[in-house]
């Protein structure tokens, strides 16, 4: 199976991509969106290009994060459910940010690849937790 790891942001949306053979995520893209239905459109385009079976969408459970960005998150979360006739899977994205942003320096890679990087660290963990299933 194939899987769309997704960092949503009001502007900016990381993706990563990873499968279930090799259990590796690895960044995307970034997507900046100026509406809703464009973000879906631009996830639903990347769903069919990729071939994906499963989208895991990040969401902040344990980080600082405002309880409106949860909110945010899960109502984006219920509107892609309802685009994608594919599962849309959660996961915890707490402190994704900061080690992305570490991830990043350590790599010498640009900043703007930060939300991809956090969609890829995203990703990562859900994948590593199938293995402990």
């Amino acid at each position: 199976m194939r899987y769309l790891g997704i960092d949503y942001g009001d502007r900016h949306v990381g993706i990563a991509i990873g499968d279930d053979e090799t259990r590796v995520a690895l960044p995307l893209d970034t997507i900046t969106y100026h509406a809703e239905d464009e973000l879906i459109s631009a996830i639903k385009k990347s769903v069919a290009s990729e071939a994906i079976d499963v989208l895991v969408v990040g969401i902040p459970m344990l980080s600082s994060r405002s309880t409106t960005q949860i909110e945010k998150t899960e109502a984006f979360v219920a509107a892609l459910q309802s685009a994608v006739a594919i599962p849309v899977k959660t996961q915890d994205e707490s402190f994704t940010s900061k080690q992305a942003a570490r991830h990043i320096h350590e790599g010498g890679r640009s900043t703007k690849d930060d939300h991809s990087v956090a969609a890829m660290l995203i990703l990562q963990s859900y994948l590593d937790s199938l293995l402990s299933q």
